[in-house]
């Protein structure tokens, strides 16, 4: 189950409590590494989500798990999360601690959608435009293709839509005249 403006709220905190030691990026390693274990361990995400296991047996279990590889500050962190009761949004919100310091440097994802694929160039051009409208110094471009668009590019970074499809068009005709 996700949750992102929960994961977003904590993982805020995170980064400002890392920010506020000066070991930012000791702490996004740390997220990174804990996200990565949890990525690759659907057993520790049954153990995040189960009800009849207790925090404090998370907690403890997790903590032997990550072991020596993950810095102390994400291991509190990660003890902090379940402690709340939190544990079952603690992939989510370790991925959104990656989300949020890209954007502190100033990287922005995007995602277009095309009816049919982009060359290489038009993913460039795509992306040059993307950094101009958006001020952002990097544009990681995620693009897939979906026919039902039937021609042309929908665009989104953030919350922020840019529908150049046709039925997208079409569908404001449609809103428009009937």
């Amino acid at each position: 189950m996700k949750d992102t403006t929960l994961a977003i709220r904590y993982a805020k905190a995170y980064i400002e409590l890392a920010l506020s030691r000066d070991q930012l990026e000791q702490a996004v390693e740390g997220a990174k590494a804990a996200a990565g274990f949890f990525d690759a361990s659907p057993e520790a995400r049954q153990v995040l989500a189960s009800p009849l296991i207790p925090a404090s047996d998370k907690a403890e279990a997790l903590s032997r798990a990550l072991g020596q590889g993950i810095p102390v500050q994400a291991q509190e962190f990660v003890r902090f999360v379940i402690d709340k009761g939190r544990a079952e949004f603690l992939p989510e919100i370790l991925h959104q601690v990656g989300v949020l310091y890209e954007g502190i440097r100033g990287i922005r994802h995007a995602e277009a959608v095309s009816a049919v694929e982009m060359t290489p160039g038009q993913i460039e051009e795509l992306s040059v435009r993307l950094k101009a409208l958006t001020g952002a110094e990097q544009i990681v471009l995620h693009a897939r293709v979906d026919p039902s668009l039937l021609g042309g590019v929908r665009v989104k970074v953030g919350d922020v839509v840019w529908d150049g499809s046709l039925s997208g068009r079409l569908e404001e005709l449609k809103k428009k005249y009937l």
